[in-house]
């Protein structure tokens, strides 16, 4: 009983996340990727190794692909707010650590990027402060690849 309630509530880091939650995360950082209109090949593998990283849950380059040929240029509000729905909180600011890591990969942020990813924080209800731990992260993240 103890483990189920532990880990409803998100305190087992060394679980994978729920295939949904994936799914949403790899979605986002898609979008995100897209944002300059093509997701190149080195862009396929930063996501593919940051989905596994983040959620312990692997997509094959294939599905990827699918998956950011199915995306649409202009969002709505509701589709923002659409991403979080049913999410839990760790695991939109690992959709949050996901998208910024994609987005800052180049080295700086394009404007469509920035749109984007605060638009997606603020749908998904994401706090200032929650949402500069994520940035920080995702820059330490990406310091330790080397990039």
């Amino acid at each position: 009983m103890i483990r189920r309630i532990a880990s409803f509530l998100g305190f087992d880091p060394e679980k994978p996340l729920r295939k949904k939650a994936a799914a949403r995360v790899l979605s986002a950082m898609c979008h995100v990727g897209k944002c300059d209109g093509i997701i190149a090949a080195a862009e396929v593998a930063l996501i593919s190794d940051t989905i596994q990283r983040l959620t312990g849950r692997s997509f094959a380059p294939t599905e990827i692909m699918q998956m950011a040929d199915q995306t649409r240029p202009n969002l709505e509000p509701q589709d923002y707010i659409a991403f979080g729905t049913g999410l839990r909180a760790e695991e939109k600011a690992v959709m949050i650590h996901g998208v910024l890591s994609i987005a800052i990969s180049s080295g700086r942020i394009f404007p469509a990027e920035y749109v984007f990813v605060t638009t997606l924080a603020h749908g998904l209800g994401m706090h200032g402060t929650d949402f500069r731990r994520m940035l920080g992260l995702a820059i330490a993240d990406m310091n330790a690849r080397g990039a």
